[in-house]
């Protein structure tokens, strides 16, 4: 019983270790400096802003400080019906801002934010197309980092968007290890050549071939899906997407507050999960299966304790891993906190899956 309880656990170190290695190799594809000049091309920016008066100053700012020529950028917010001043807070910053422009979403045919964002897309002027949140703060290199990756050939871009961690959130810690651990997810995948995820705080296309798959006419399973799903999309006509990982071109936002903001915020992205495509839907599936089951191999060691065995090497390659990559997101997680944020990562990932098939509120 023991030799055949032994071959079963060193089978699965086998297939865990082949999957890290693959899975290291896709980010080694995305993690590649860039240390090429922009090419001076025009792009613009579309914002759907959605009860965010006090969110546009900060963005405005941000935006007006990119380190690329004014002439050669649009940005063009959308008032999303807001309920607040958002639209007259928008309007009375812009009076020096030549290349910026508020508009108001009236009557769309999509629901918001896809309606919105396709106004936007229809009014801009220009052929590349960046999209992030009106509670975003955008690096001075952002536009550079994009441009740069646009020259590619790329038709659709994927960014960096990391969690400004805030002490004054109880839950900051935790929404941050989360988003570390999930953006080197989707960048591995993208990086093997199977992208599924993205972040609408932090994306880009080319107009062209935003238009070449209807849009958001195809995303309509969902409240959400501005971003993961005009993504599939993508996919599947094949179009060819690429990564920003340029340390001065990420995309800051702050965490939720409350756990309950939390919950709110991630059930809308999980339900949008629920319309992957089918081979996606199973690497992420794969995925969380062998990571759940090599950190809660812990409750079967009064069994057997050959089963610590998976528990230290998921220990050890998460430590290694995230100690590693951490700063590609601006990130600092100290000795102490990885461990405890990952037995906490593995177990909200059960809670969300869960939580995902409850009904979901209206976008605010």
């Amino acid at each position: 019983m023991n030799l055949l309880l032994i071959i079963i656990i060193v089978s699965l170190l086998i297939l865990y270790y082949i999957t890290i290695v693959v899975f290291n190799k896709g980010l080694k594809k995305v993690f590649i400096p860039t240390t090429s000049e922009a090419i001076n091309i025009k792009v613009s920016i579309v914002i759907a802003a959605k009860n965010e008066e006090r969110n546009v100053e900060n963005l405005i700012t941000a935006l007006d400080n990119q380190e690329y020529p004014k002439e050669l950028y649009e940005v063009i917010i959308v008032d999303d019906n807001s309920r607040d001043s958002t639209l007259a807070r928008i309007k009375s910053l812009l009076s020096e801002q030549s290349n910026i422009k508020v508009i108001s979403n009236i009557d769309s045919e999509l629901p918001p934010k896809k309606g919105a964002l396709t106004l936007g897309i229809e009014q801009a002027q220009n052929d590349f197309i960046l999209i992030t949140d009106a509670d975003c703060t955008p690096l001075p290199g952002w536009i550079k980092s994009f441009v740069n990756k646009f020259r590619d050939g790329h038709d659709f871009l994927i960014g960096l968007a990391p969690f400004n961690q805030q002490k004054s959130s109880d839950i900051s810690a935790f929404v941050c290890f989360e988003n570390l651990r999930t953006t080197l997810l989707t960048m591995s995948a993208a990086g093997l050549g199977i992208p599924f995820s993205c972040s609408s705080r932090s994306f880009g296309f080319k107009k062209e071939s935003f238009y070449k798959i209807d849009g958001y006419k195809n995303t309509l399973q969902t409240l959400g899906g501005d971003d993961d799903l005009l993504l599939q999309e993508a996919v599947k006509n094949k179009m060819s997407i690429g990564t920003v990982t340029d340390l001065h071109g990420l995309v800051h936002s702050n965490t939720p507050f409350t756990f309950r903001d939390y919950s709110r915020q991630k059930k809308r992205h999980l339900k949008t999960s629920h319309h992957y495509l089918l081979r996606n839907k199973l690497l992420v599936g794969y995925w969380h299966l062998i990571n759940l089951f090599f950190l809660f191999s812990i409750l079967l060691l009064p069994f057997s304790i050959y089963f610590l065995a998976p528990v230290v090497a998921k220990l050890y390659t998460d430590y290694s891993i995230i100690k590693k990559r951490q700063a590609h997101l601006a990130y600092n997680f100290t000795d102490p906190e990885i461990p405890m944020l990952q037995f906490l990562y593995e177990l909200m990932v059960i809670y969300n899956f869960i939580n995902s098939f409850t009904r979901l509120k209206k976008w605010r």
